[in-house]
């Protein structure tokens, strides 16, 4: 993210201004002219990585999948790449990505999902293992870090016990939970990268790097 300060430079004609002594942190009178600048943050995105959802190393923009109680619905991973498929492990691919990019270049992985019951909206925008059971009773969303537990026999999704600093969410489980079949919609998920708060705003995020895909229910 980069902010950009927009300064707005108001200059008005001081015919009716007698006091050539204005002075103040935003005023000043030189010659009869009276100056007053406005400043304003404008929100401005730097950050344009590539980033999309994967499906067995493929890249997915649907997939067609049934909507059960207590049952999975799919799991994905995330790239920050465009490439229709991934031919490296996650650890290698995440490496190549840090030695040409920078390790400066390491965004944060979030989340957003969108469905209806009936006309009601469900929507959520997941930052960490804290917002995976915001859309209960319907789904519940899991969050993996795949690529620093690599070569694990086995490890369970990120959660208070497990979460470091480093964590990064590259893997989402979508879990039909006990109300699942009640989902009347597709789903919409998002992925997107990020580094500040400044990227969202009201909640929703602003940003360049993002990915959306459709799971169309069966």
């Amino acid at each position: 993210m980069k902010k950009y300060i927009l300064l707005l430079l108001i200059i008005i004609s001081s015919g009716c201004i007698n006091n050539n002594n204005l002075n103040n942190d935003n005023n000043v009178l030189t010659n009869n002219i009276y100056e007053e600048v406005y400043t304003e943050e404008v929100y401005s995105d730097s950050n344009y990585t590539k980033v999309s959802l994967y499906l067995n190393n493929k890249k997915v923009s649907s997939v067609k999948r049934s909507f059960y109680n207590d049952t999975d619905i799919i799991y994905l991973q995330t790239y920050f790449s465009d490439k229709n498929k991934i031919t490296n492990n996650i650890k290698e691919e995440y490496n190549n990505f840090y030695k040409i990019n920078g390790k400066e270049t390491i965004y944060k992985i979030g989340y957003y999902i969108k469905f209806y019951v009936g006309e009601e909206l469900y929507e959520n925008t997941i930052l960490s293992y804290k917002d995976m059971r915001k859309v209960q009773p319907y789904i519940v969303t899991f969050l993996y870090d795949d690529y620093h537990n690599y070569g694990k026999s086995y490890y369970s999704h990120v959660d208070k016990t497990t979460v470091k600093d480093n964590t990064l969410y590259t893997g989402i489980k979508i879990y039909g939970s006990n109300k699942g079949s009640k989902i009347t919609s597709d789903i919409e998920l998002t992925v997107f990268t990020y580094d500040t708060e400044d990227d969202f705003l009201d909640g929703y995020y602003r940003g360049n790097s993002k990915y959306t895909i459709t799971i169309k229910k069966k």
